[in-house]
């Protein structure tokens, strides 16, 4: 099978399943090799990468998806059902990549690092489909680790993990501080977060930080399925 066949051989697959399907999968019903299937997919990004593509074609680690692109959102609009709308807080956000840059790792070690309680964040996050169960850890209690999803890299357009955009070591350092400094020696007793997501604590409000947190105040809303997810504030009790 040539090059160009293959190519539209992959394309017609995505297009059927609608779903991410693995390379593996897709060499296998081939019968072609590993470097085949990349030929092929490089093909097909300059295919979707060409000016007036209205897809896209998605890496998500080992697996290939077809989706439409961003900017066709106010077209398909129009004819499909107006997407639905939902809120989601900062404190989740602060769990999420918490996650996102430590995983595996469990809900314990989530609180160590911001001073108050994961359980309705990771619960949000769960429901959401943005993190999944990885295990659990071999120590006293067996503890469920956890790890962002394929949903997760949909949702903020990542080919793989690898790809998140790397810390600022300055910042770390000033969080790493501020941790010390809140927690002189063995770690406090986390604080109790609200169904909401806020922290029961306001001193918490700002040591409570995730050093992930960029501190970017105009967070822009992202898509999770067909749902559009806005950023809010967490309010203080």
């Amino acid at each position: 099978m040539d090059c160009s066949t293959l190519a539209s051989a992959i394309e017609a697959v995505l297009f059927t399943m609608g779903e991410a399907v693995e390379r593996e999968r897709l060499m296998a019903a081939f019968e072609v090799s590993e470097e085949e299937i990349e030929h092929a997919i490089t093909l097909l990004r300059e295919r979707y990468n060409a000016p007036g593509s209205g897809l896209k074609l998605l890496i998500l680690e080992d697996s290939l998806q077809l989706c439409t692109g961003e900017e066709m959102f106010p077209y398909l609009v129009k004819v499909v059902k107006q997407p639905k709308r939902q809120n989601i807080t900062e404190a989740v956000l602060e769990t999420l990549s918490i996650i996102a840059y430590k995983q595996p790792v469990t809900k314990l070690e989530m609180e160590k690092i911001r001073g108050v309680s994961c359980e309705h964040s990771v619960s949000r996050l769960m429901e959401l489909g943005l993190i999944e169960e990885a295990g659990r850890l071999e120590a006293p209690g067996r503890p469920i680790l956890f790890k962002t999803s394929m949903e997760f890299l949909r949702a903020f357009g990542l080919e793989s993990i690898e790809d998140l955009p790397e810390i600022d070591p300055e910042l770390m350092e000033r969080f790493r501080a501020e941790a010390e400094e809140m927690v002189p020696g063995a770690p406090a007793e986390p604080a109790k977060e609200t169904a909401e997501g806020s922290k029961e604590d306001p001193d918490d409000a700002e040591s409570g930080k995730s050093a992930e947190n960029t501190g970017d105040d105009d967070q822009e809303p992202f898509m999770l399925g067909d749902t559009v997810m806005t950023i809010e504030e967490d309010s203080e009790d």
